[in-house]
């Protein structure tokens, strides 16, 4: 973790916003910023007293903060606030936040100096890594309902569905805008009442209650294009090919070298170019006549 990095970013979020009714007061990006410092500066002292009362603040303004934290910062916070019940002496509470941390952020590596008096904590953090990477409990058939306008983002992040890591703490915000309108601070899936829904699916059936369906038969967009586009070049061949009588009457009159050539150029390219264009009104046709309101394209074989 790089302090500088942050406080950078969490200051960048603004402190404008509403939290949740019951907080006192915003605990904004500027204050977790703050603390969060702090906290840091004192992981590398080994100053076990302020790591306690900095991560007590911490861990009582994060349900009240009105933005929604990266996900590499709220790993920060939660390893904090882990540290801050290790302290004092509640191991299933520290253990609960080091899951959660290890969860967002897995490849954290405690740095040499950084609770370098205290290898207890550090052993407790290492303990609680088997237990941290598990799927999450998803709740079938039920859907986050936030107020309109809002989405619902847990640790930090969009949520897709509606699930949750258990035995563990989890930051849940409706968040509308770039704002967090309401904060919760939950344990596994235990959501906040009013949060989560029903999944509903709507079925329409045609051709009404009862009775048998009158079912027409759909012509294929293609169909008519292709028949015309085969008749079209079915003509066409058929008129270069009488142009080429034309051009074989002048090859037979002519009566000099020159002219000879070149009507039995003119000739063999109207051949060549009516039998192209037939082959090709041939194939265009039977493409357009074969096309049924199936999707794909259908072989028929005899046997």
């Amino acid at each position: 973790m790089r302090v500088v990095f942050l406080v950078s970013v969490l200051i960048g979020l603004g402190v404008q916003g509403t939290a949740r009714a019951q907080c006192a007061e915003v605990y904004g990006a500027g204050a977790l910023g703050a603390q969060m410092t702090t906290l840091h500066k004192a992981l590398k002292q080994s100053d076990l007293e302020t790591m306690a009362s900095a991560g007590a603040q911490l861990s009582a303004g994060l349900p009240c903060t009105d933005i929604v934290p990266p996900v590499p910062a709220l790993a920060g916070a939660y390893r904090f606030i882990g540290v801050h019940h290790a302290i004092a002496g509640r191991a299933n509470e520290a253990s609960g936040y080091f899951r959660t941390a290890i969860e967002l952020d897995p490849n954290f590596e405690w740095g040499v100096k950084e609770l370098a008096k205290s290898p207890a904590i550090r052993a407790m953090y290492e303990a609680a890594k088997p237990a941290a990477l598990v799927d999450p409990e998803r709740q079938e058939g039920a859907v986050f309902t936030p107020p309109e306008g809002g989405e619902v983002y847990v640790d930090g992040r969009k949520a897709k569905h509606v699930e949750a890591t258990a035995d563990r703490p989890h930051l849940v915000q409706v968040v509308v805008g770039d704002r967090a309108s309401q904060t919760h601070l939950v344990m596994g899936s235990a959501f906040p009442a009013g949060l989560v829904g029903a999944a509903t699916a709507a079925t329409v059936r045609t051709g009404g209650s009862s009775g048998p369906v009158r079912v027409s038969r759909l012509r294929p967009p293609a169909k008519t294009p292709l028949l015309v586009v085969g008749g079209v070049s079915l003509a066409a061949g058929a008129g270069l090919y009488a142009a080429s009588f034309a051009a074989r009457s002048s090859f037979d009159s002519a009566t000099t070298t020159e002219d000879l050539m070149k009507h039995q150029s003119a000739t063999n390219a109207l051949v060549i170019a009516s039998a192209a264009t037939v082959v090709v009104g041939l194939g265009t046709g039977y493409a357009g006549f074969i096309l049924s309101g199936r999707p794909g394209i259908v072989y028929h074989l005899s046997y």
